[in-house]
């Protein structure tokens, strides 16, 4: 080790060697600084990626709720029951009792025949 030393100092007496080793010096400052940029940076993109997921949750969330909220006023359905949907009290669509889709859908067509025979009953 302390042969190497000693090569690099004699070496180190030339202009074209010092030069060489003081490029080298700033090769690896630069390195250091672009290696802490790149940490840096990814740990800028984690945390927009992350706040990103955040929003988009948020964002479906409020969807689903609007959803169920309109479709609990119109049909009587609340298509996304986890999610936060009017009291049985406060909804005015067709029945407050939660029904599925295809269950609405079914009540629909029942109440549509039932019109038809009542008119061709008359």
């Amino acid at each position: 080790m302390a042969g190497c030393q000693m090569i690099l100092r004699l070496l180190a007496l030339f202009p074209c060697v010092a030069r060489l080793m003081a490029d080298v010096e700033r090769l690896n400052a630069e390195k250091l600084l672009l290696t802490d940029h790149l940490i840096q940076s990814e740990a800028d993109w984690r945390m927009l990626w992350d706040e990103m997921k955040n929003f988009r949750d948020g964002e479906r969330s409020a969807l689903h709720t609007m959803l169920n909220i309109e479709y609990q006023r119109r049909y009587g359905v609340v298509p996304y029951p986890d999610a936060v949907h009017l009291p049985p009290a406060q909804a005015s669509g067709p029945s407050s009792v939660r029904m599925t889709p295809s269950q609405a859908i079914e009540a629909q067509i029942d109440k549509v025949i039932s019109e038809v025979q009542h008119r061709m009953a008359k």
